[in-house]
């Protein structure tokens, strides 16, 4: 799926929404029947206002927007005082699936927060940076040297299974209120405790050095 565009879909009753995703715009239109509606505006006397929206979108966040923004204009497109919440924060450089909860169904966020999850990461090899991502500031690591594919495999099988993943400093996780990586910005020291998280698999997709993707399949956490 293209950063460029991509469409997603709720049902409500007879209800229809297609949502496009374009230059880190969100566009929303509704449908019911023959009558059309456009941006909250309904034509043919149809009230967006009456109908109770109830499910989840399956929405495709692209880099660049943080996971509350995506919240903040899907609302905005959606009848008044419809509730809208995520099931997991997304990093705005990171693109993917964010899912939606709308109505009451943000009661049920914690039950999709829950499920198994899926990413596919880039790691520069040979360098480290100073908030654990590629936002911070990237130093080169002298005279490194590159791992063999073999090597990287042995690594990664360290990896799969119940293990103790200590969180980063600049990560959303809450601390006394606020964002963990709030505090760092501040130049406060960040400490998290380590967390059991569950990886049933870790595989490479590809390897050039110094660029290493690899393909995670994990529990929440």
């Amino acid at each position: 799926m293209s950063d460029e565009a991509c469409f997603i879909q709720f049902l409500a009753g007879n209800f229809f929404i297609a949502s496009r995703v374009s230059d880190n715009k969100f566009f929303l239109c509704f449908q019911a029947k023959s009558h059309f509606v456009k941006d909250g505006i309904a034509s043919t006397g149809l009230s967006v206002y009456a109908l109770t929206m109830f499910g989840f979108l399956n929405v495709y966040k692209p880099k660049g927007p943080t996971s509350h923004d995506v919240v903040v204009q899907v609302r905005r497109m959606l009848p008044r005082k419809t509730r809208v919440g995520h099931t997991g924060t997304l990093d705005p450089f990171a693109k993917g699936v964010l899912v939606l909860c709308v109505g009451q169904a943000t009661r049920l966020a914690e039950f999709v927060q829950s499920q198994p999850k899926r990413y596919v990461a880039v790691i520069k090899l040979g360098a480290v940076s100073d908030t654990d991502d590629p936002e911070g500031t990237i130093t080169p690591t002298p005279d490194a040297t590159p791992p063999t594919e073999q090597q990287i495999r042995d690594v990664l099988k360290n990896f799969v299974g119940e293990i103790q993943q200590v969180p980063p400093a600049h990560s959303a996780i809450h601390i006394d209120g606020q964002r963990a990586y709030e505090l760092a910005r501040e130049g406060k020291d960040v400490e998290i405790p380590a967390r059991p998280v569950k990886v049933f698999k870790l595989s490479m997709r590809r390897y050039e050095y110094p660029k290493l993707q690899i393909d995670v399949h994990c529990g929440s956490g």
